[in-house]
C-alpha cells in the first residue's frame, strides 16, 4: 500500500488485493494554495468522485467548461479527454474517490452523476465535510485500517447524499455503470464480444443493447470500438510496439481490420498519428 501523508497532500493507494476486496483503487485529499496544479488534459483510467471542500475552480469535459465551488462534487470519467485545475485567486481544496471496479462506480448515478450531469450541488455539505474532516484525521493520524476508513466515508456520503433505488431507471443506470466497467476490464481480449458481456452481466443481449444506447446514445459494440482505439492512440504515442502489436493489444485479430478503422476515428493511418 502507497501511503503519503503530509500537511497539503494525502495520497493513499490499496495493493491490488485491497482494491479487489474493496473497489477502491485510491482515495487522496489536495489544497492547491500549496500543491502545483496541472491544466493538462488527459484520460483516466478509473472513474472518481471529487468533493470540493473549499475555493473554486475549472472542470473542461465533452467540450465544455464547468466553474465549480466548494460545496459541489464532480465526477470524472474513463477513456475521455478532460481537465481540472483550481482557480489562481481562490484555489480549491478537495478530496477523491477513485473507483476500482463496479463495485463502488455502480453508486454514482445514485448521486446524481454522469456524462450529461458531471456535477452537483451537495445537499448536506456540513455533514459531508464532517465526515471528510474525520477521515482526513484519522489519515493523519496513521489509521491501523485506511482502506477501510476511506470505505466507511465514502458509504456514509451515499447516506447523505444517494437517492433511493426506486425505479427501475435507477436500476438500468447502475447497469450501465457494470457493463462499462466490464468493458474497461476486457477490451483488450480478443474473444471479448457483446454476447460475452452479456454472459458476464448475466443479462439478454437485446436488453443490454437497448438501456445502453437509450443512455449513451451510441451502441455496445461502438463503446467497445471506441474504448479500444483510444487505448490504441495512447500505445502509439507512449511506446515503441509495433501496430501489429499494438492491435492485438487492445483485442483486434485482424491488424489491417484496426488500421481500417483507426483511420476511420482519427482521420489518419495509425503510423502518421504516432509520427504527429
Amino acid at each position: 500500500m502507497v501511503y503519503i501523508n503530509n500537511e497539503h497532500d494525502i495520497f493513499l493507494r490499496p495493493t491490488s488485493a485491497e482494491q479487489n476486496a474493496t473497489g477502491l483503487q485510491n482515495f487522496g485529499f489536495n489544497d492547491f494554495h500549496s500543491v502545483k496544479p496541472s491544466t493538462a488534459f488527459h484520460v483516466l483510467a478509473n472513474q472518481t468522485v471529487h468533493i470540493i471542500l473549499s475555493g473554486s475552480g475549472t472542470y473542461h469535459l465533452n467540450n465544455h467548461t464547468h466553474k465549480l465551488k466548494a460545496g459541489q462534487m464532480f465526477f470524472t470519467p474513463t477513456n475521455i479527454p478532460l481537465a481540472y485545475y483550481p482557480d489562481s485567486d481562490d484555489p480549491w481544496s478537495y478530496v477523491w474517490f477513485s473507483m476500482y471496479s463496479d463495485a463502488l462506480a455502480q453508486y454514482i448515478p445514485l448521486l446524481g452523476l454522469n456524462l450529461n450531469t458531471p456535477y452537483a450541488d451537495i445537499k448536506n455539505f456540513e455533514a459531508v465535510k464532517n465526515t471528510v474532516d474525520i477521515l482526513l484525521k484519522q489519515l493523519q493520524n496513521n489509521s491501523s485500517q485506511p482502506i477501510f476508513c476511506c470505505i466507511s466515508s465514502f458509504m456514509q456520503l451515499l447516506a447523505l447524499e444517494a437517492k433511493e433505488i426506486t425505479s427501475s431507471e435507477d436500476t438500468k443506470k447502475i447497469y450501465i455503470q457494470s457493463i462499462k466497467k466490464h468493458i474497461d476490464d476486457n477490451y483488450s481480449f480478443q474473444s471479448f464480444t457483446v454476447d460475452a458481456l452479456c454472459d458476464m452481466m448475466h443479462l439478454s443481449h437485446s436488453y443490454i443493447c437497448r438501456i445502453f444506447s437509450a443512455e449513451e446514445g451510441c451502441t455496445v459494440m461502438n463503446y467497445i470500438e471506441n474504448v479500444r482505439l483510444t487505448k490504441a492512440a495512447k500505445l502509439l504515442k507512449d511506446t515503441n510496439l509495433n501496430v501489429n502489436s499494438i492491435a492485438a493489444a487492445v483485442g483486434y485479430k485482424d491488424s489491417l481490420h484496426f488500421m481500417k478503422r483507426f483511420k476511420k476515428k482519427f482521420g489518419t493511418t495509425a503510423l502518421e498519428y504516432r509520427r504527429q
